[in-house]
């Protein structure tokens, strides 16, 4: 991988090129090469070489989609309707060799030809499917072909078709990622109505709840849960209660409006409470949500905190990981250019509202997994560093001692937890609950920014 000059003028244009990596990479590859630029570049202080960096990395994800499925007729061949579908009027057992037969012209560079194929095919309730998804590619590659009709429109005819199951669910999916605002389309509202499992029915809500959050549309996640009230309120409670929870963790974080809806979700899972078995850890989210939002409108407006740390708490609840990496990598990266600095965020954090930064930590946490104490030679490590450190305090209480534990932990790449551990071994601490360890393990600001120093430097 050629490094890239610190003179943006001087990048390539080519996605590939500027990631480092060759036509034939995998999304595996592409991501390393991308968290590796994204380390050297980082979005608090190279903000315009970061964005650069993300739609040549988005660039490179979407042509690598787009050669998955255009690459090979088996790509088209994915979808197999269940029992239920096998008898439903829409033609899968009619002809499959017809849709092969229209893509054949495309191949051959008749696309029209093809597009106005498959588009009969579609009217005539013929392998409506296969017919739909190659439509919808061929609407992307040569948009010409039908410049009226957008390729969603032939997702969602496919997405009715196989009640809303197949590779057309993954592929409107990134759709609605790339585009919000195709959530809140009539389209996609036509899609409420299909009659579906209740699993595809959630993940068909989840994607659209994200987007309309995105685009702060809280009216119409309210709008939903009212068109869906007489279908799933009664006959299919705890399926309903589900979706009061979905919502609730979008309206939690809205407007005035949103935020009635909220406090009318919570009374009435409140009700529900016998349905605790089915829903326990839906419920046991709820209640951490209601405490860290509680005072939400404060912390946006507390200086001591930077606002991406309240934007990533509020985002990594409400959307995939993918939509919050780039506001993840800025905390974790401003966290572990300065850690001392991004403790003192931490500790002030939980002083206004433990649940939230409790909930930050965990989530720093969460993407530096380590069991250090089942590392023999972490452990002996560890033991040297802890007599280092404890010899040359002049203090031995944990508050006086604390900023040096971080800065060894830091340089030594030990857990604090761990150095704390073996300090009160040699400081003669044996009782269960030794003071130092349990101070370290109860210590978010250090965690947090330990954690967040290992992500960035390993």
């Amino acid at each position: 991988m050629s490094e890239l000059p610190d003179d943006l003028r001087a990048w390539p244009n080519d996605p590939y090129a500027l990631l480092g990596v060759d036509y034939s990479v995998d999304e595996r590859t592409a991501k390393k090469a991308y968290l590796k630029l994204v380390r050297r570049f980082k979005p608090d202080f190279h903000p315009d070489h970061f964005q650069r960096i993300r739609q040549a990395y988005d660039s490179v994800l979407a042509q690598l989609a787009y050669r998955a499925a255009m690459g090979s007729d088996e790509g088209y061949r994915v979808y197999e309707p269940d029992d239920s579908e096998r008898n439903e009027p829409h033609g899968q057992a009619t002809s499959r060799s017809l849709p092969d037969e229209a893509w054949q012209d495309a191949v051959e560079g008749r696309e029209r030809d093809a597009f106005s194929k498959l588009v009969r095919l579609v009217q005539r309730g013929e392998a409506v499917p296969e017919a739909c998804l190659r439509l919808y590619w061929l609407s992307k590659a040569i948009p010409d072909l039908d410049a009226s009709t957008s390729p969603c429109h032939w997702l969602v005819e496919g997405l009715c078709a196989t009640r809303l199951s197949g590779p057309m669910r993954d592929l409107y999916q990134r759709e609605i990622a790339a585009f919000p605002e195709e959530a809140t389309s009539l389209r996609c509202t036509k899609l409420l109505d299909v009659e579906a499992e209740q699993g595809r029915v959630y993940d068909l809500l989840q994607m659209r709840w994200q987007a309309c959050d995105r685009l702060v549309d809280y009216k119409r996640i309210t709008d939903d849960l009212k068109l869906l009230k007489d279908r799933f309120a009664l006959p299919h409670e705890v399926f309903w209660n589900r979706l009061l929870l979905l919502a609730a963790n979008h309206l939690a974080w809205g407007n005035e409006h949103a935020l009635r809806h909220f406090e009318h979700i919570k009374q009435t899972l409140a009700h529900s409470r016998y349905l605790h078995g089915e829903l326990d850890y839906e419920l046991d989210r709820l209640d951490l949500l209601i405490e860290i939002t509680k005072r939400v409108d404060t912390l946006r407006f507390v200086v001591e905190v930077p606002l991406v740390f309240i934007e990533l708490i509020e985002h990594s609840w409400t959307q995939p990981f993918e939509d919050y990496e780039p506001t993840f990598e800025r905390v974790v990266a401003a966290i572990a250019d300065d850690p001392e600095r991004g403790m003192r965020h931490i500790d002030h954090l939980k002083r206004i509202n433990q649940a939230a930064a409790a909930y930050l930590v965990e989530l720093i946490r969460s993407h530096q997994r380590v069991d250090y104490y089942a590392d023999r030679s972490m452990n002996e490590r560890a033991k040297i560093a802890a007599k280092r450190f404890i010899y040359g305090l002049k203090k031995t209480t944990y508050d006086a001692a604390r900023l040096s534990l971080l800065q060894v932990s830091v340089a030594e790449a030990t857990s604090p937890e761990l150095l704390a551990h073996f300090a009160d071994e040699l400081l003669g601490n044996r009782s269960r609950e030794a003071w130092w360890t349990a101070a370290a393990n109860s210590d978010l600001g250090m965690q947090g920014a330990y954690h967040a120093h290992r992500i960035v430097w390993g």
